[in-house]
């Protein structure tokens, strides 16, 4: 099986077979017994999906046996600081207690009741000019001029 899993072909498997365990062994017999063995793995984990699967919800997201759960949790967060906001004082304006370690936190949090910056405000569109539409000219030359046949244009 691992000979026949391991190499690139079963024909590199059966010289394998030959070199490393003087066993003489014909390349589609090792395929054989390689997609044997796989189908047989493969079957005993569908079993086994299908058991984890009939479960109940409770005990599929239970801790494993002998493994207790730790008595702190974690918490990730985004930009690696945590942003509380004091509402102690009812009349201030309440700035994030991060916002002295973030300059552009504190910031916008100062501005919010007041003008924007001047980066968070909306541009006025550029004026722009319209476009010019280019008419086609008439060549130089024409084809009743250069043949002296006369068209109905050429009149």
């Amino acid at each position: 099986m691992y000979a026949g899993v391991a190499n690139t072909s079963f024909a590199n498997a059966s010289e394998n077979l030959l070199e490393v365990g003087d066993l003489v062994v014909s390349a589609k017999q090792v395929e054989r017994v390689t997609k044997g063995i796989g189908l047989e793995r493969t079957a005993e984990r569908d079993r086994a999906v299908a058991a984890y699967l009939d479960l109940p919800l409770v005990e599929r997201k239970a801790a494993p046996q002998g493994v207790t759960a730790p008595a702190a949790a974690v918490v990730g967060t985004d930009g690696g600081r945590i942003q509380i906001l004091d509402r102690g004082a009812a009349g201030e304006s309440a700035v994030p207690a991060a916002a002295a370690a973030d300059p552009a936190t504190a910031r916008r949090a100062k501005n919010r009741s007041r003008r924007p910056l001047a980066s968070q405000r909306p541009r006025r569109p550029t004026r722009r000019r319209p476009r010019r539409v280019h008419r086609r000219r008439r060549p130089r030359w024409s084809v009743a001029a250069a043949t002296g046949v006369k068209t109905r244009s050429a009149c």
